[in-house]
């Protein structure tokens, strides 16, 4: 729990559990690219995809190597890159390390004049974190807390100047915590003098068939499109 005080220190571990019980539920299981119909657990189909950045790559990326250079990153691709997937694993891995309390926000999900600091409480609150703000914000002050925020290209445009001015105060406020982006291309994450930004890598030939492997489809034809890449 880094150093908090005591009284902060007990009140977050009595919050914490019921959180992260909730919060493993919820993004343990989702749709994707390939499967759209119904969720799945995400073990069951998720393969590594690397992520680069000048002359660091990471070809399986973690929560803890992702942030090892920067506390602050972005991670760009396009549109069926797997993304959002990996935001979940990354969400998923920091929940292990236990070294901080990760909180995941579709940003597509955000509102108009909505603030990131007042919405990520609203998002401990709804999975079971009780906590006041002003324990909140005592946590945040400590880097306690890790932010997740997923898909900044899904944002209305209208929003997205008023977004990065959130995003820029909530990075300047509170220095401690890593906070990782994910969206497609956009010239305005340059703009971002603390963040290194990522790219997401092709597939090699051994991750696509595995990948394909893993998918729930009949065995013919996972076996015919393995043949073919």
């Amino acid at each position: 729990y880094g150093k908090v005080s005591n009284k902060v220190e007990l009140k977050l571990k009595s919050a914490y559990k019921n959180y992260l019980e909730n919060t493993s539920n919820k993004y343990s299981k989702t749709k994707s690219f390939f499967i759209r119909d119904h969720p799945i657990s995400l073990n069951e189909y998720y393969v590594p995809i690397g992520i680069g950045c000048q002359k660091i790559r990471l070809d399986d990326p973690s929560f803890y190597n992702c942030i090892k250079d920067s506390i602050h990153l972005v991670i760009t691709g396009l549109g069926g890159s797997g993304k959002s997937v990996l935001m979940r694993h990354l969400f998923l891995n920091c929940i292990r390390d236990r070294n901080y309390v990760p909180i995941y926000i579709e940003l597509r999900d955000v509102k108009a004049g909505e603030n990131l600091e007042k919405l990520s409480y609203n998002v401990l609150s709804q999975f079971g974190f009780d906590l006041s703000e002003k324990y909140f914000e005592s946590a945040m002050e400590c880097g306690h807390f890790a932010f997740l925020f997923d898909g900044f290209d899904e944002v209305e445009h209208s929003l997205r100047n008023e977004l990065i001015e959130s995003i820029k105060s909530i990075t300047n406020k509170y220095k401690k915590c890593p906070i990782i982006i994910s969206s497609r291309p956009e010239e305005v994450f340059y703009g971002l003098n603390e963040y290194n930004i990522f790219s997401v890598l092709p597939l090699n030939l051994e991750k696509a068939t595995t990948l394909v492997d893993r998918l729930p489809y009949d065995i013919e034809i996972k076996d015919k499109f393995i043949k073919k890449l």
